[in-house]
């Protein structure tokens, strides 16, 4: 049998309200920091998730080099998540750097269970007045920063279910 890791906290703690006495149901924990709920206030803001259909190229395809010129190479669809951004720079300072090795600055995004992200996919902030509204494609008229996908990272908890993704990402300030 194992061990709880509070005991005695199971009634006087929001984490466990219907859960079992050994694990946190953190979809829920998600929804209230991403977007309130619980008596918390929303930390989360509306991005862009642009997904790439890389079966389909678009009007910009350049195929002497497999890129788009002018614009994105692949067909797409933007979809609106809410979102936790969390900026990273070296884990090093300048002076603990190995030789050869320069510090790449990059940021982490945390998006609910139902996303399903994919490195070739990129991620848009914008200007958005109430965070408390759903914006759509025609609300948006420009983005304030592109951000490229480098790793995805599904956390699990202790049954496999997924329960949120983290997302690794370069800001890129590139133009098409």
């Amino acid at each position: 049998m194992g061990m709880t890791f509070f005991p005695g906290t199971k009634q006087n703690n929001k984490f466990w309200i219907n859960m079992s006495s050994t694990e946190i149901d953190l979809r829920h924990e998600m929804d209230v920091i991403l977007g309130g709920g619980d008596g918390d206030i929303q930390r989360g803001h509306w991005v862009a998730y642009r997904r790439f259909d890389l079966t389909e190229t678009s009007e910009y395809y350049d195929p002497s080099t497999g890129t788009g010129k002018g614009g994105p190479g692949w067909e797409y669809e933007d979809e609106f998540y809410l979102a936790r951004k969390v900026n990273f720079s070296s884990i090093y300072n300048e002076q603990g750097m190995p030789i050869g090795v320069l510090p790449v600055p990059f940021t982490v995004f945390y998006f609910e269970h139902d996303l399903e992200p994919k490195t070739q996919d990129q991620i848009y902030e914008f200007t958005w007045a109430d965070n408390s509204v759903t914006p759509t494609s025609s609300d948006i008229t420009e983005y304030t920063e592109r951000f490229d996908i480098k790793a995805v990272k599904r956390m699990r908890d202790i049954t496999g279910r997924t329960e949120f993704w983290a997302v690794v990402a370069t800001g890129d300030k590139t133009s098409y």
